[in-house]
């Protein structure tokens, strides 16, 4: 975050705050996660790979005994995510889509549920 509170420009364009050693600290960060949460407008948006940067923070994960990267989590509540996007063509880790099933169409799960993620739905109230 900038100093005035801005996380990107007018343009919507995300702001370069980060030098190589933040990028490398925030990646042995993930690398030690399960996973890795976002929203279904930041994988429209900014279109995250989230896949790890460094090859030695991988190597870390592989020598625990887990994938090489975090599972991927997104969540939406219209089942929007773009089979297009890198969060779901980038890296081999597993990926879940949590999404609100009254709201999503049937035509919509049987698309995204062809192989490139999970689905678990949300109790009903």
């Amino acid at each position: 975050m900038s100093g005035d509170g801005k996380i990107s420009c007018s343009e919507r364009l995300p702001l370069k705050l980060s030098n190589e050693e933040d990028k490398k600290a925030v990646d042995l960060l993930r690398s030690e996660m399960d996973a890795i949460l976002v929203g279904s407008t930041t994988v429209k948006n900014d279109n995250p790979s989230l896949v790890l940067k460094y090859e030695e923070n991988r190597r870390l994960r592989i020598d625990r005994g887990v994938s090489a990267d975090p599972i991927k989590v997104a969540i939406s509540k219209d089942c929007d995510i773009p089979l297009s996007s890198d969060f779901i063509q980038k890296g081999r880790s597993e990926k879940i889509h949590l999404y609100y099933w009254q709201r999503s169409g049937a035509g919509d799960r049987g698309a995204l549920g062809s192989g490139n993620g999970d689905f678990l739905r949300r109790p009903q109230s």
